[in-house]
């Protein structure tokens, strides 16, 4: 075995140890092979330093002298150690620690220390199982490698809140087809009058396919009364055509729609709009800035969880730009200052759907033949068309025009505005020239307080004032109570109506609490009518309702358990007595149902109601629907069918399901063993009938009798990201073609996607090292083996005689080199350079052999001479210089800013960029000229750094500002 470039120690491994490879695990590591050295005589493990610090990801380097020593810092609080194998001691901390030869060794491939050494010095307690062979460890320390997966994790977490989806190569895009049959939703259902022996029976199909590029559907529904009456209808018939990569049309659509505007209405014509199929997700950023003491550390969480940390600099300025999303985002931020304190602040801020981003347009136009009556042709025209534009982050207009000609003969111009103020507060105003008037605002707080009120002025009577009212507010008001686990909380909420004779006022009022597992909810309603100078109360009504569910462990025996029970009171105020109580309770039947039963007593009315029903799902192929219902002796049952069927015209496969699928997508995965080597599915070719995929969104999956796995729920026209699951494969030589892709759902059909599996390649070889012209395996070496065009990676270890065998490798490009923390420790480069090397995709699997890795000394190592390594070398001289000169530029610019000479500075700054640019000293520039009062110069120079690295810090402007404040310009 060979020994050390320099020469061996004194202390070398003696010949009674031997090499043995060991399982170590950690639970922040896993289960690893590391090779340690076991001392007969002393009858004592020699666990390896480099190997295990490298594993744990502890700091270390060789001393650049004294090549025994091993030295850097242990853990990240800064504590520094050094170990010196040449007289057996070792630095930690201020400390000194020594030991005999016998427990530190240096060996061929690294240094060992025994257990005990582990233990006394660095708190790693290591665990030797001599029948299993296995190391482990135990302690108290958090190691590096553990923090390091912490950050992985937050990191991982933030990256989950990054709402610009990261899409996988998209590997089956749309596929237009001039016809393909798709799916058909159907509704059976049969009542009956039991008293009457009368009996009812109705029908309702929706049927979905792909008609020249894009989607069709419509709906057709009949029946047979119990009169003896056949009815028929046919509704819904739409045709829409999608381009979401067209910015000017989205989506065109002809047939059977409503338009959008003020007041909707049914037509038969055509709609355009460039409003995106994904909905928006992402609407802008949000900065959120702040003070706290100074060196404090503040972390920002998002909707709870953790987005993003920093440090208050040295004026207590800290500053987040923060990705917003639709909806409520809930944002709070926690200060951990300096001398140990917390201090958490809490806000929301609200974007409704209405919000575009800043400089967006977006348009809606719908026009076509008023759709008056089922089965008639109406005449009257109606047409709707808006526009509208996102001015900034927290305003948008809407401007719009609305013609009816059944309900008038004059179009209705109509705008709005749209604004956010101070980040919580939504106003919203709508303008219909000769109508109404109307002004909304809304807040949400972090206690999750709520307020929102409404005003209306109606100009007139018109078609969107059918009441004739003068004006209208209404407000609602809601309220958490700070009452501990009751989780009790008020809502109250109001809507007044002014007319020419009077106003019309109704109120309600709800309290609402969680006490001793059961919910509790009170409410109160009323109307007040004032005509003239009387005022009449209406019918004041007071509601109690309480739920409770018995938990799943309670004592009761099992058919009792998780029952859901359901109670409610209603008080009259008028005649001053209870008008009815209402008893319900329900309960799951395992996994295929559930049934209910309830029973309500009219008081007043001395009538007693009984109802109950059982909701099965059969299979998930059909879901039945059975109810039943009794009243003053006479009683009646429904009972129903609902389900969908799909036809997969790729494989002529019928799939049906309890769910609708009329449209929404489908994708029929073909997983198959491709023995022909063709690529695609072919006769004799093995179908892999396994759910073994993952998408990155929702959706139904089910293998078919024809092991074909088919997705369905997919939104039409979405493009989904699809991730081969290996582990669910019982074939562990197996491999896909592609692991990772993207589709594009195509609607109303199951798209056809065949992913080939191939078996695993081999590769064999050996790792040789030559010193004075003889060469020798070497055993015990780490080679690392690292994917090219794929994520795949492994730790290879060479055998006794420098041998190594590596299989279930994917097809792919590699680079495969040997362990570089071992080259170091022994003083040795590969001959050649890093191998590379390529398993194809084959079904039989691709064997690549003698892969051969000579290690030599550095000046042993081939290196190509060539024209262009000469050239490149007088280049690289040359530009040396000019690079050298270009950064003492950029230096002494800093340097005069910190002087406040800030003319001097931007010469200085100037003369760098003449020679490179950097975007560095692109953005220094920028902060100079702020510093001479060049505000749009300054922030030209920081948007022009941000777009060359947008990870460039821009400094604080008030911190400039406040540097100008003190020094001045000069």
């Amino acid at each position: 075995m060979p020994e050390f470039a320099n020469a061996a120690p004194s202390h070398a491994a003696p010949d009674d140890t031997d090499e043995v490879v060991l399982i170590f695990s950690y639970p922040a590591v896993g289960r690893v092979y590391v090779t340690a050295l076991f001392d007969y005589n002393q009858n004592e493990l020699l666990v390896p330093v480099t190997e295990l610090f490298t594993l744990l990801g502890i700091n270390y380097a060789r001393g650049e002298t004294q090549r025994n020593v091993i030295e850097g810092v242990f853990l990240t609080n800064g504590e520094r150690y050094s170990m010196n194998f040449d007289n057996f001691s070792i630095m930690k901390g201020g400390r000194r620690y020594e030991f005999d030869a016998e427990r530190m060794l240096a060996g061929a491939l690294d240094f060992y220390l025994t257990p005990e050494v582990w233990r006394e010095v660095f708190g790693l307690d290591f665990t030797f199982n001599f029948s299993a062979l296995s190391l482990s460890l135990r302690t108290e320390r958090v190691l590096p490698i553990e923090e390091r997966r912490q950050r992985e994790q937050a990191r991982q977490r933030i990256e989950g809140l990054d709402f610009q989806r990261q899409f996988n190569p998209l590997l089956f895009p749309r596929e237009r087809a001039v016809i393909r049959t798709g799916f058909l939703d159907y509704n059976l259902s049969g009542s009956s009058l039991i008293n009457e022996q009368r009996q009812n029976y109705a029908y309702s199909f929706v049927g979905g396919l792909e008609f020249l590029g894009g989607d069709l559907q419509g709906s057709h529904v009949g029946g047979y009364t119990a009169d003896g009456q056949w009815f028929n209808r046919t509704s819904n018939f739409r045709w829409r055509y999608v381009m979401p990569d067209n910015p000017f049309i989205s989506t065109l659509t002809a047939g059977q729609l409503s338009t959008g505007g003020i007041n909707s209405a049914r037509i038969r014509g055509l709609s355009l709009t460039n409003e995106p199929i994904e909905s928006r997700q992402l609407f802008g950023t949000y900065v959120l800035e702040g003070r706290a003491e100074p060196d404090s550390e503040v972390e920002l969480y998002f909707n709870n969880r953790l987005l993003e940390y920093t440090r208050a600099d040295g004026l207590g300025f800290y500053r987040f730009e923060i990705p917003l999303r639709y909806g409520t985002t809930r944002l709070e931020t926690r200060i951990y200052t300096p001398s140990g304190a917390m201090q958490v602040s809490e806000r929301q801020v609200q974007i409704p759907f209405v919000f575009l981003p800043q400089g967006q347009v977006q348009y809606n136009m719908e026009g076509g033949v008023l759709d008056q009556t089922f089965g008639a042709r109406g005449t009257n025209l109606a047409a709707h068309g808006n526009v509208a534009y996102g001015l900034n982050s927290w305003l948008t207009t809407r401007a719009g025009l609305e013609y009816n000609e059944f309900e008038s003969e004059v179009p209705n111009l109509y705008g709005s505005l749209s604004a956010r103020v101070f980040s919580q507060y939504l106003v919203n105003m709508d303008v219909v020239p000769g109508a109404f008037y109307r002004a909304q605002s809304s807040v949400v707080f972090a206690s999750s307080r709520s307020i929102a009120a409404t005003y209306t002025y109606f100009d007139g009577e018109s078609r969107f004032n059918s009441r004739r009212a003068i004006d209208q507010l209404n407000g609602n008001l809601y309220t958490p109570l700070p009452l501990g686990s009751l989780n009790a909380g008020i809502r109250v909420s109001g809507d007044v109506v002014r007319y020419s004779w009077g106003s019309e006022t109704r109120g309600s009022g709800d309290l609402f609490f969680r006490l001793l597992d059961v919910n509790l909810r009170f409410n109160y309603r009323n109307t007040l009518i004032q005509s003239g100078s009387s005022l009449s109360r209406g019918n004041g009504q007071f509601t109690a309702t309480g739920s409770y569910t018995i938990p799943r462990q309670s004592m009761l025996p099992r058919p009792f358990r998780s029952v859901f029970l359901r109670g409610s009171l209603v008080y009259d105020e008028r005649t001053r007595s209870i008008r009815s109580v209402d008893a319900q309770l329900s309960r799951n039947i395992g996994r295929i149902g559930r049934f209910n039963v309830g029973m309500t007593r009219q008081l007043q009315n001395n009538i007693t109601i009984v109802q109950g029903g059982l909701n099965l799902d059969l299979g998930g192929r059909v879901r039945s629907s059975t109810d039943f219902r009794g009243a003053s002796g006479n009683y009646s049952a429904r009972q129903a069918l609902r389900g969908s069927v799909g036809f997969d015209d790729h494989a002529g496969y019928l799939q049906t399901t309890d769910r609708q699928q009329v449209g929404r997508a489908a994708a029929s995965v073909l997983l198959f063993i491709d023995n022909n080597n063709s690529g695609t599915y072919d006769e004799g070719d093995e179908i892999l009938p396994y759910a073994a995929v993952r998408l990155d969104r929702s959706a139904s999956s089910r293998v078919g009798g024809d092991g074909v796995l088919r997705l369905t729920q997919l939104q039409s026209y979405f493009r989904y990201n699809l991730e081969i699951n290996r582990n669910a494969i019982p074939h562990p030589l197996l491999v896909p073609a592609m692991d990772k892709f993207s589709f594009v759902a195509d609607p109303n059909q199951y798209k056809r996607i065949e992913i080939p599996f191939y078996r695993s390649g081999v590769i064999d070889g050996s790792v040789q090292i030559r010193r004075a012209g003889e060469t020798e395996g070497q055993g015990g070496m780490r080679l690392l083996l690292n994917g090219l065009d794929n994520n795949y990676s492994e730790v290879i270890r060479t055998f006794f005689g420098g041998g190594f065998y590596a299989m279930d490798i994917p097809p792919g490009r590699y680079t495969l080199e040997v362990d570089p923390g071992q080259l170091d420790f022994l003083g040795l480069v590969p001959f050649d350079g890093v191998t590379e090397f390529e398993i194809r995709s084959l079904a039989d699997g691709d064997f690549v052999e003698d892969i051969n890795i000579i290690l030599v000394p550095p000046s042993e190592a081939f290196v190509p001479v060539t024209a262009e390594s000469i050239l490149e070398q007088q280049l690289f001289e040359e530009l040396s210089t000019e690079l050298q000169q270009a950064l003492r530029n950029y230096v002494l610019a800093q340097q005069l800013i910190y002087t406040q000479d800030f003319r001097a500075a931007l010469r200085a700054i100037d003369a760098s960029l003449r020679i490179f640019e950097t975007d560095h000293a692109i953005a220094l520039k920028g902060t100079i000229l702020h510093l001479l009062g060049d505000r749009e110069e300054a922030r030209r120079h920081w948007l022009r750094a941000n777009e060359r690295n947008p990870d460039i810090l821009i400094p604080n402007t008030e911190l400039l500002d406040l540097m100008m404040g003190t020094g001045g310009q000069r």
